[in-house]
């Protein structure tokens, strides 16, 4: 009887220890099915990627269009400038002073970079991009600084004042149309307002490109 219950048991334990072997066997083959899967899809992406690595190198050309698009605004002011000065508002004859008026005012001016000319050398790897002229964006005269010297008193009415606002914007376009100066600021920071936007773009995709902005 004690036997019996022994190869009962030494039975029992058998099977179990074959099921224990039967799922650990069949745990290894999945997990070599798994490994060797990933391996081959790791093979296929490496390959894939080196495709797609060496098409891309091989085809790594710069168009006026996606330079263009670099540029998000079309207009950007470069340079802005204080001014102040006294303008003189002249009877009709234009020989006697009726007043003068001092102001302040700020010009602002910069470059159309929808206007940016592009040339693009692939073979040279050379990037050249010629800035069009600078042109004023903003003229504007502080009403508040407005203050009067009248030659009489029978000019301070309020058709003079009003017409000082005027006046010191017409003084203040014909100035700064002489300042060369300011145009060669504004200039200067158009070229490197550009530069930033663009060599750094460049250099991610080809750093060989050079980039020429003048």
């Amino acid at each position: 009887m004690f036997k019996t219950i022994l190869e009962m048991l030494k039975s029992k334990t058998e099977r179990t220890l074959l099921l224990i072997f039967g799922i650990l066997a069949a745990v290894i083959i999945l997990i070599v099915i798994f490994a060797v899967k990933g391996f081959i899809d790791k093979g296929r992406d490496a390959v894939s990627d080196l495709a797609n690595n060496t098409e891309y190198e091989a085809q790594v050309e710069f168009t006026v269009t996606q330079l263009q698009e670099v540029f998000e605004i079309s207009e950007i002011s470069t340079a802005s400038y204080i001014y102040n000065s006294i303008a003189t508002a002249y009877t009709e004859d234009g020989k006697e002073a009726r007043y003068h008026v001092y102001y302040e005012g700020t010009i602002k001016a910069g470059v159309d970079f929808s206007k940016i000319d592009i040339q693009i050398d692939d073979a040279g790897k050379v990037i050249t991009l010629t800035l069009p002229e600078v042109e004023i964006h903003d003229i504007i005269v502080d009403s508040s600084t407005l203050d009067y010297i009248f030659s009489d008193e029978k000019y301070n009415t309020e058709t003079g004042m009003q017409e000082a606002y005027s006046l010191c914007y017409d003084d203040l376009t014909s100035k700064i149309e002489n300042e060369k100066q300011f145009y060669e600021m504004a200039k200067n920071n158009a070229v490197h307002s550009v530069e930033a936007l663009i060599v750094p773009w460049v250099e991610q995709v080809d750093d060989e490109y050079v980039v020429i902005v003048k």
